[in-house]
């Protein structure tokens, strides 16, 4: 069986949580009430237990900050479920994802703009929540420089 283990908020003003001091390897087995990770939000740090013992994987990299309600780490009680949701994952990587930025927060306007113009949201700086001001900066960055002639 597989568990999810999803952020809980910690702060009310937080919307994602960076996650650090990863404590084990993905695939290593761990106890029950393992310590396994810290997640820092803007005013605290926390440690992060397993509720499960088994089988530990990190989806995302350490220093990565995560959407409250995302799953932070996966525990499989055997190593044959972990070994065959790797092989899937690395099979699924190779599929082209029409909705990969799903799980990146973004405003409405910002993802329809996304959409319509075609853009790797990947591309697009920016520090929290996409907003759509992100997106026309994104976009006016990407316009074509005109040429200006220096005759003299």
């Amino acid at each position: 069986m597989k568990h999810e283990i999803e952020l809980k908020q910690i702060d009310v003003n937080d919307d994602e949580l960076r996650l650090f001091d990863y404590q084990y390897k993905n695939g290593e087995y761990i106890e029950k009430d393992s310590f396994i990770m810290i997640c820092e939000s803007t005013k605290a740090a926390l440690e992060f237990y397993s509720d499960y013992a088994g089988y530990i994987y990190y989806p995302h990299d350490e220093g990565s900050s995560v959407k409250i309600n995302m799953t932070a780490v996966i525990v499989f009680d055997a190593i044959e479920e972990y070994n065959n949701y790797i092989a899937n994952s690395e099979k699924q990587q190779n599929i082209p994802q029409k909705d990969e930025y799903l799980n990146i927060a973004m405003t409405a306007k910002a993802r329809k703009m996304i959409e319509e113009h075609n853009i790797n949201v990947n591309d697009i700086k920016h520090k929290g929540i996409i907003k759509e001001a992100d997106v026309l900066a994104f976009i006016e960055e990407s316009k074509p420089q005109s040429a200006v002639s220096l005759s003299g």
